[in-house]
């Protein structure tokens, strides 16, 4: 072994640390491109999934099919009768106004107060002289008395200021059966209790 050199400090021998390269180092505080993992990729759905999923617009679609459809049915059938209500409600507002309009249907009868019938005087043979002219027109009355007293009610109409035809319809309304005969009726009446109301009837 050689002498060391004076003044040189003799070297300790050490067991040191080899420092690492650049390129140890750069992955030390790097991770390289192999310690990157891609994201796993989404599940795929099984097949039978995968035809409801395809198959939900076309159900969708008839689903709303069927609500418009029956909503053109309900308001089909909502206007069908809100039709018949108002045709309905027109002919019983038009046949109350037809009836309300409708002229009054005399219903008085030919006869007025017994009273003012009364007054009118008679004989025994002008009576029977009215029942027999009466019978012989086909016009009969169950009680003489009453036919009697009709007659003369025909002369106090007329002099009340009724028309002849005023009371030949009012005879024929409270004597259907004797309707044709009216006339002859109410002629005979005035012939035989007001003589003086005769021109009224000239030709009856």
């Amino acid at each position: 072994m050689g002498l060391m050199a004076d003044g040189v400090p003799p070297r300790h021998e050490t067991g040191g640390v080899p420092s690492p390269s650049p390129d140890e180092s750069a992955g030390l505080a790097w991770s390289s491109e192999n310690d990157f993992r891609a994201p796993p990729p989404p599940p795929r759905k099984p097949v039978g999934e995968s035809a409801e999923a395809q198959g939900e617009p076309e159900t969708a679609t008839q689903s709303w099919s069927t609500v418009w459809s029956r909503a053109a049915a309900l308001l089909l059938i909502g206007v069908g009768l809100a039709t018949v209500i108002i045709v309905a409600s027109l002919v019983l507002t038009t046949k109350k106004t037809t009836t309300a309009n409708a002229p009054p249907v005399s219903t008085a009868p030919a006869t007025t107060s017994p009273l003012i019938a009364e007054s009118i005087t008679s004989t025994p043979a002008q009576d029977e002289e009215y029942i027999r002219s009466l019978n012989d027109r086909g016009i009969s009355f169950s009680n003489p008395k009453e036919a009697v007293l009709n007659g003369k009610t025909v002369c106090q109409n007329i002099s009340a200021g009724s028309t002849v035809q005023a009371v030949v319809t009012d005879f024929q309304t409270a004597n259907p059966t004797y309707a044709g005969v009216a006339n002859a009726y109410v002629a005979i009446s005035v012939r035989t209790y007001c003589p003086q109301f005769n021109d009224l009837v000239v030709g009856m």
